[in-house]
């Protein structure tokens, strides 16, 4: 008699799409982002730093708070590159956590920081797939 269920290998996550990131496309533009899990393994020891530097305990964080103080964060451990972000000029921005950065700090650039966190939020795109599963076995 076989029990319905999940096999362990369903509840796994990629490792190395959670630390190195999927490509995301940005509605509405030619641009596309790279982004890794929330919380994964990096983001998480970096995160914990900042807040013993800070002295502060997550418990005790308004939410404001922990937005502006995961911020840098986000744009070293979770947004990891960009593709087709151009200055007015024409000429092509590389990304970089300061650029990233710079840009979270901007109230301007709001609803990307949200669509950032959205997307490293989305558990389903960042799961493990088992080998048989790839080889179609």
């Amino acid at each position: 008699m076989t029990k319905k269920g999940m096999t362990l290998n369903s509840l796994k996550s990629n490792l190395q799409t959670e630390i190195g990131g999927i490509w995301f496309d940005y509605p509405g533009t030619p641009i596309r982002l790279k982004i890794a899990r929330a919380g994964n393994i990096e983001f998480d020891k970096s995160f914990r730093k900042i807040l013993k530097s800070s002295r502060v305990s997550i418990d005790s964080l308004e939410t404001l708070d922990a937005i502006d103080l995961q911020k840098p964060v986000v744009a070293e451990h979770i947004l990891k590159d960009w593709e087709g972000v151009i200055e007015d000029v024409g000429v092509v921005i590389k990304y970089t956590p300061e650029k990233g950065l710079e840009m979270f700090n901007n109230d301007e650039f709001y609803s990307f920081y949200k669509f950032v966190l959205k997307c490293s939020e989305s558990s389903e795109k960042f799961a493990f797939i088992a080998e048989e599963t790839i080889l179609g076995n």
